[in-house]
C-alpha cells in the first residue's frame, strides 16, 4: 500500500513536501536500518528500495541525517 501511495511522489499522494503519513512511515521503517547487517533485513531493504528511498527523502526534507 505504501508503494502505491508513493506513485507520483516524491511523497505520499504526490505531495511536494512530507505529511504526517510520510513521517510516520519513515519513523517505522528507519528502525529496520539499524539491523541492516542481518541478511534477512538487508534482503528486505534491497527488494523494497523505493520504501527506503522514501525514508531518506523524508529525513532530508526535515533537515535530518538519515540512519
Amino acid at each position: 500500500m505504501i508503494e502505491d501511495g508513493l506513485e507520483g511522489g516524491p511523497f505520499l499522494h504526490g505531495r511536494k513536501t512530507p505529511g504526517r503519513g510520510d513521517v510516520a512511515i519513515a519513523g517505522h521503517l528507519a528502525q529496520l536500518t539499524f539491523a541492516r547487517d542481518m541478511p534477512p533485513i538487508q534482503a528486505l531493504m534491497d527488494s523494497r528500495r523505493p520504501l527506503f528511498d522514501h525514508v531518506a527523502a523524508v529525513f532530508e526534507a526535515a533537515g535530518l541525517e538519515a540512519p
